[in-house]
């Protein structure tokens, strides 16, 4: 498959520094169990932490020799978020299936590259990250079944595009990621992005001077560094109102005969962080509307419902907001998310959200994002209830002081008067 001519130098120094220093990792791995240069070996992987607080961490080495890898979803304890640069370099001879579970949400650059075996490779929809040459040479990378219509994809993420793309290009729907570089130096002319893109990488379309037109979709809520560069022809760009990071450099283009650079006109909603970013930039700002000034609430703009503060949308924000309906909602990042189901705590006590709103309606079981049920009682977790509560499946189950009790075995008397017997939590 084709290589960016601009990348050629890079991947011939790779590939050679790669054979060099392929000789120390047996013994460097003889170390597994301890720590090295700050990194930290557990079984086949070094990680370094991302975050002690998070307990979150970021593969950065595998000394293993298997053919098809699991990744683990932690590492001694330690969440694995992230998958980090050149870190299966010593793979280029045996990796020929891998799956990446979903606790990962960034690819660094080059984490798979050149590993020539591997075809076969699971990717999830929670990554928000796909660096420059993850998986460039490949063997699914280098497989040209794997090109559809000049393009690679890998699960619902956009790899790349070939540089022969051209024309009016329209990303296709269920698309989550545009990675790194993706569409760097080609020649469209307009690119329609669905609802379901979320995040647009560093360089994804640098140097495509005859963009000049751009759809976003409403799910989008970051665009990378120099993700648009030396896009000459875009003049005017509409960012919706979800889009919660832009990139200072992110549409920077200069003018060939004085180097000076090239503003452009920022189409968006009042309050947002596409505002913020136009202004500070020295672009153009032109408002699509938005919420009274000073304004504190939930207020739609376009089709997104969005949580203000003093009349700018707070994308720190999350948790629960009362609308002046009366009803609670979930937020996300300052945006309503209707998507979402499951407990939350506000002001220290546990609520059940369905669909994006408290559902006071609600009694049943819950099963947490710790892996435990938890009984609710008309929205609320009833920590004071301790007896036996039918599941939506039509089991029974027996909940002690607000959630089931699965190592109870033994008798129960229930309301009705009637006792019965629960093995492991359940009613036999």
């Amino acid at each position: 498959m084709r290589m960016k001519s601009i990348n050629k130098i890079f991947i011939v120094l790779l590939s050679l520094l790669m054979f060099v220093s392929a000789f120390s990792v047996t013994a460097f791995a003889e170390a597994m169990g301890g720590q090295e240069n700050g990194e930290y070996i557990y079984g086949n992987y070094e990680y370094s932490i991302i975050s002690e607080k998070e307990k979150t961490c970021r593969i950065t080495n595998y000394f293993g020799t298997e053919t098809k890898v699991s990744l683990p979803s932690k590492l001694n304890g330690y969440t694995v978020t992230e998958i980090g640069e050149l870190a299966f370099e010593w793979c280029y001879e045996t990796l020929e299936s891998v799956i990446i579970p979903e606790t990962v949400e960034k690819i660094y650059d080059c984490a798979f590259y050149s590993c020539g075996k591997l075809t076969n490779i699971t990717i999830p929809d929670s990554i928000n990250s796909i660096g420059w040459a993850a998986f460039m040479c490949t063997g699914y990378y280098n497989d040209y079944s794997n090109w559809k219509n000049s393009v690679l994809y890998i699960g619902n993420h956009l790899i790349e595009a070939n540089e022969n793309i051209a024309g009016t290009y329209t990303i296709k729907n269920g698309t989550k990621t545009i990675a790194d570089s993706a569409f760097q130096w080609c020649n469209v002319t307009e690119v329609n992005f669905p609802d379901s893109v979320t995040s647009i990488g560093y360089s994804a379309f640098y140097g495509c001077n005859a963009l000049s037109s751009v759809t976003f979709g409403d799910a989008l809520t970051t665009i990378g560094k120099s993700a648009f560069a030396l896009c000459s022809s875009l003049e005017t760009v509409t960012l919706p109102a979800r889009v919660s990071y832009i990139a200072k450099d992110a549409f920077y283009t200069y003018d060939d005969n004085t180097d000076e650079e090239i503003y452009k006109t920022i189409k968006s909603y009042s309050g947002t962080c596409a505002e913020i970013y136009a202004k500070e930039n020295g672009h153009i700002f032109v408002s699509l509307g938005g919420a009274p000034k000073n304004y504190t609430g939930l207020y739609k703009l376009g089709d997104t419902w969005c949580y203000f503060e003093n009349g700018m949308v707070n994308y720190n924000y999350t948790g629960l907001v009362k609308h002046t309906n009366g009803i609670w909602y979930y937020i996300e990042n300052g945006i309503l998310d209707w998507s979402y189901s499951g407990l939350w705590k506000h002001n220290g006590t546990w609520y059940y959200v369905q669909k994006g709103q408290i559902n006071w309606k609600f009694t049943g079981l819950v099963k947490h994002t710790n892996g435990i049920w938890y009984y609710v009682k008309g929205a609320k977790i009833n920590w004071g209830y301790t007896g036996l509560v039918k599941h939506n499946t039509g089991s029974w189950f027996y909940v002690q002081k607000g959630q089931i009790n699965f190592s109870k075995t033994g008798l129960v008397k229930h309301t009705n008067g009637t006792w019965y017997y629960v093995q492991n939590g359940k009613l036999n």
